[in-house]
């Protein structure tokens, strides 16, 4: 009985201890406040993490601040060329200044240095003792600060083009004429690029590396004179050799690139004016000019000779900012890097820009240009193909302008095929005037029979067929308008339109230069624009800020701005890189 009680007894213990196991397995009571506990200790240590992430990215911002600032300035032409202890005392004085000389090594500071570049790069190292986060463990953070600058502003090819139309002998709001300004603003942007960015009145104690900086100047009105140097380069149509401009298409203006023929038109000589037909043409009317200091100075790293030659500018003529532009943007394109070669050869070029212009995206190098005008596009005459070069209808004697005879096919007047109209009597001959033909050189009046020949003059020269060029030299637009049946054999490019009495907004020369704008930025070549005392471009619309590579780019200023506008671009173009 004692063993059977026994065994009742341990079994209804262990079925107690069962039931009491469940129950409190079941029991919900005080576990919201265990649950608690862990939240805020999880809060507690969140808090802790925030508080010390902010005290280690002060520190770390902090350091690369200074980083930065150290290398950049060491990195400064200024600095002594070559001697790489003076870069590196610049670094690690800066983190003294700042009171953090503790956290960066001397041999963690790299200068990489020559005549025409450097490169400073460093390391920096803090570490961060933690407020909260030591109570669990944590004993810090390695705050790391580092960095490279790149000084390699030589590595660069810059077109200045400037305008020297009329309007550019105004007064500007200085008192004195635009022109004037411009030189004054355009040799401090040469010096600030070739000599010294600290110093752009200087001309001497220059810190630019040498022949690294390349800048051709164009100066432009109505047209651009290149240059026989240069344009004898080139494969040219309807050459001459009296004046040396080309004249450009709409579809030319849609990329930068030459053909790979280098295939250009020469510019005619001729006055396009449309009256006075009986008068010569006059060279001032001519639309490429021949003067020296109108042609192009191409790829210079002398800022002596750039000075010397902006100094020589004038001002006359319309405006063409598209064909300004087309040769800043030639002038960096490398198509044309067989002209340049051929520059080189003849003693042009510094033969260190031999390899100019660089391929688009080359490394550590950079493509500008600087526009500037003080208006909008005006007109500019050109000459049809069919008018340029090549045999014309004009026949005369050893250039005799007075008796030039026009050939026709057919005599509107007769049907009669074959005919030459002589315009100083009003008839069409069968031939051209030359051998036999008579002319009266002295005239008798007597009362009976008026006036009569008493002298006679026979022709013994023959007559020549004139070459189109070899027309315009001697008779004005307006001469060949005068001949029965005739059409006007050129036209007057305008902003938007066609001076002959046609709307033309897909060939307009603000098209044309914002198209050329486009194709230019596409590969990368940075456009900065000025307008110069001007109410924007054509057609309502500003078209220079268009033209230009966005904000930061374009400026519209007054004459007493004028310099500190080139010069912070000149400064822009310059600056230093901070490379990673």
């Amino acid at each position: 009985m004692r063993h059977a009680d026994w065994k009742n007894q341990t079994t209804q213990q262990r079925g107690r201890m069962t039931r009491r196991l469940i129950r409190f397995g079941s029991d919900d009571d005080g576990s919201l406040v265990i649950f608690s506990l862990f939240l805020i200790i999880a809060m507690l240590i969140i808090g802790g993490l925030g508080v010390d992430l902010m005290l280690y990215e002060t520190q770390r911002t902090r350091l690369q601040a200074t980083l930065d600032r150290a290398i950049l300035a060491a990195a400064h032409p200024s600095q002594t060329p070559g001697e790489l202890a003076d870069r590196k005392a610049v670094v690690l004085s800066y983190f003294k200044s700042a009171g953090l000389e503790d956290f960066i090594d001397p041999a963690d500071v790299k200068v990489v240095a020559s005549g025409t570049a450097s490169e400073v790069s460093a390391e920096a190292k803090m570490h961060v003792d933690p407020l909260l986060l030591q109570f669990v463990g944590i004993e810090g953070f390695e705050a790391v600060a580092s960095g490279a600058a790149a000084q390699s502003a030589g590595l660069s090819e810059v077109s200045l083009v400037v305008d020297v139309s009329g309007s550019m002998s105004q007064t500007s709001t200085t008192g004195s004429s635009k022109m004037a300004e411009l030189k004054t603003a355009a040799k401090q942007f040469v010096n600030i690029l070739l000599c010294n960015p600290d110093n752009p009145t200087s001309t001497t104690g220059c810190t630019m590396p040498a022949n690294t900086t390349s800048i051709s100047l164009i100066p432009y009105n109505a047209q651009v004179t290149v240059g026989a140097g240069i344009l004898k380069k080139f494969n040219r149509r309807d050459v001459h050799e009296a004046s040396y401009c080309a004249t450009f298409y709409p579809d030319e203006f849609t990329s930068t690139a030459f053909n790979e023929n280098l295939d250009i038109r020469q510019t005619g000589r001729f006055d396009d004016y449309s009256g006075s037909s009986s008068s010569s043409p006059r060279t001032y009317r001519f639309p490429c000019q021949t003067d020296s200091w109108r042609a192009i100075m191409p790829l210079s790293a002398s800022h002596t000779d750039l000075g010397t030659r902006i100094g020589q500018l004038q001002a006359g003529g319309n405006t063409s900012i598209d064909v300004g532009l087309k040769w800043g943007v030639t002038m960096l394109d490398p198509s044309i890097e067989t002209v340049v070669d051929g520059l080189v050869d003849d003693l042009e070029v510094n033969g260190a820009f031999a390899d100019r212009p660089k391929a688009y995206g080359a490394a550590n190098s950079q493509k500008v240009v600087v526009l500037m005008t003080d208006g909008q596009n005006t007109s500019q005459p050109y000459l049809y193909d069919e008018y340029r070069s090549g045999p014309s209808r004009v026949w005369t004697v050893d250039g005799d302008a007075s008796k030039m005879s026009v050939h026709y096919e057919n005599d509107p007047n007769t049907n009669t095929d074959d005919r030459w109209y002589w315009p100083w009597i009003n008839q069409y001959k069968d031939h051209p005037w030359g051998v036999g033909d008579k002319e009266c050189t002295n005239y008798s009046y007597s009362y009976y029979y008026g006036y009569s020949c008493s002298n006679w003059k026979t022709e013994t020269r023959a007559a020549e067929q004139l070459d189109w060029q070899e027309v315009w030299l001697l008779k004005r637009w307006g001469w060949w308008l005068d001949m029965p049946g005739t059409s006007w054999p050129g036209t007057k490019m305008s902003r938007s339109y066609n001076y002959h009495g046609f709307y033309d907004y897909t060939d307009g020369k603000d098209k044309r230069l914002l198209d050329l704008c486009t194709a230019a930025k596409n590969e990368g070549i940075k456009i900065y624009t000025i307008e110069l005392e001007t109410d924007g471009g054509g057609s309502g619309a500003n078209v220079l800020e268009s033209c230009s590579s966005g904000d930061g780019y374009y400026f519209k200023v007054n004459g007493v701005d004028l310099v500190e506008t080139f010069s912070t671009i000149g400064q822009d173009i310059a600056k230093l890189r901070l490379t990673r």
